[in-house]
């Protein structure tokens, strides 16, 4: 299912549903999926699909937080689903705590900015020493605006493409 937060779908009561995680898959989209089966307590099973890449990329996850004793087998087709869940709260704990990282970061932003522009623009900070000011500003001008030039190729750089691929 495409969007499998709010759907329900009325299925026979020993329905076996397939469902596939990836590496960016995180624990609530694995429950929401599966409890979608709403008598998955009694007959109805899941079967999960994961490919071998992002099997191992899982369990170099697992190895480099919880060590060793988390590798996931690659020569066994079947992993184990204990496994599974720990990447999936792993992954998602990343992944919530970068995005708390970033509201942090963007909440910081206009303190530091105002704090940067009330020392530049005060009449004493810079008064003996006015190259002082400007080798400042070039340190944080970044703050206030873009650092890419204004014209397109300075933005965005110069497209570069082999010459056997141009048509004519």
């Amino acid at each position: 299912m495409r969007h499998t937060t709010g759907s329900d779908l009325k299925v026979h009561p020993q329905t076996v549903a397939v469902l596939t995680l990836s590496k960016s898959s995180i624990l609530r989209d694995l429950l929401q999926s599966a409890w979608r089966l709403r008598e998955l307590d009694r007959d109805q099973s899941v079967t999960i699909i994961v490919t071998e890449d992002d099997v191992k990329i899982m369990s170099d996850l697992l190895i480099r937080f919880y060590g060793e004793s988390e590798r996931i087998d690659k020569n066994n087709p079947i992993v184990d689903f204990k496994k599974i869940l720990l990447y999936l709260a792993t992954n998602e704990a990343m992944k919530s705590a970068e995005v708390n990282d970033r509201s942090i970061r963007g909440a910081q932003r206009p303190r530091v900015v105002e704090q940067v522009y009330d020392t530049l623009t005060s009449t004493t900070a810079f008064q003996e020493y006015r190259v002082d000011f400007f080798n400042a500003f070039e340190k944080v001008k970044g703050f206030f605006s873009s650092p890419r030039g204004q014209k397109p190729h300075e933005r965005y750089g110069i497209p570069i493409v082999p010459i056997d691929m141009w048509i004519f």
